[in-house]
Parts: structure tokens; C-alpha cells; sequence
């Protein structure tokens, strides 16, 4: 079977229409989502603190808008085995929510003389999405980051 140099042009024409059809940002996302970035990423700029200082926190989403996970609220605890301690809640959530960043600070924890600094930051996102009946459900999605909290 034969073309012609014009209807193949003509096919290649409306080939290249489709394609560029989906924005390049969006195939790129779906391309580079991974389900471990769905919910987006925590990052400590520091992983050892002195109680009373303060850290930052980075959270990062890029596949935010291809993953439908967009956060409500930020919720951060931190722990170890003296118990749990909320140190932040962020319910005002930056318009750019694929990357905020926090600053903190460390608890005054009371701590024994045994006490080796070793405590867990939860990291936490509240969001919501249809749930399998078309009504808004709630989901957290939390990660916890090794900090190591030192007496001042």
C-alpha cells in the first residue's frame, strides 16, 4: 500500500495535534509520579537539635494535582519514649501546597540522665478526596523523620 508525501503529512499533522493535545507538564507528571511521591515528601534540614532551638521542615509535592492530593492542614508531633508532644498544627495551607516549609522548635522535654536525644518527628498531611461513594473523606498521611534532640 502506498502514501502520498501529502496524506502522510496530513497523518503525521493530526498525530502531532493529539499529542500535544495533553499539556507537556502533565505527561511529564504522570511520568515521574511514582506511587512513593503520591502524598509528597518530608525533609529535615537538620537531623540534631538542641532543645529550645529551632529546626525546619520541607514538605515537597510534586505530583500533587496528578496524585489529587492536596493538604488541608499540617500537623507535627514529636516523640520518643517519654511520651508525644504536639509542636505544630498549620491549618492555613500556602497556595503553592507542592512545597512549604516550617520552622519549629525543639520541646523542652523532661528527660533523665539516660536519656540518648533520640526522637521521632511525625510529619503529618490532612486531605480530602471522594470517597468511593462520591462524599468528601477525610485521609492522613503521616511520616516519621529520625531527630535527635539534645539537652541544651
Amino acid at each position: 500500500m502506498k502514501f502520498s508525501a501529502a496524506i502522510l503529512t496530513g497523518l503525521l499533522a493530526t498525530a502531532t495535534t493529539f499529542i500535544s493535545a495533553a499539556p507537556a507538564s502533565a505527561i511529564e507528571e504522570r511520568a515521574t509520579c511514582v506511587e512513593a511521591n503520591r502524598f509528597g515528601k518530608f525533609t529535615l534540614a537538620q537531623t540534631q537539635v538542641k532543645e529550645g532551638r529551632q529546626f525546619h521542615v520541607t514538605y515537597d509535592q510534586p505530583c500533587g494535582d496528578y496524585a489529587n492530593v492536596k493538604p488541608n492542614r499540617f500537623n507535627f508531633v514529636i516523640g520518643a519514649k517519654n511520651g508525644y508532644r504536639k509542636i505544630k498544627l498549620i491549618s492555613s495551607v500556602p497556595k503553592d501546597y507542592r512545597h512549604a516549609e516550617f520552622a519549629m522548635t525543639a520541646p523542652d522535654f523532661y528527660v533523665d540522665k539516660s536519656f540518648d536525644g533520640a526522637t521521632t518527628l511525625v510529619a503529618e498531611i490532612e486531605f480530602d478526596q471522594p470517597g468511593p461513594k462520591g462524599s468528601e473523606a477525610t485521609h492522613l498521611y503521616h511520616e516519621d523523620l529520625p531527630l535527635n534532640v539534645t539537652q541544651a
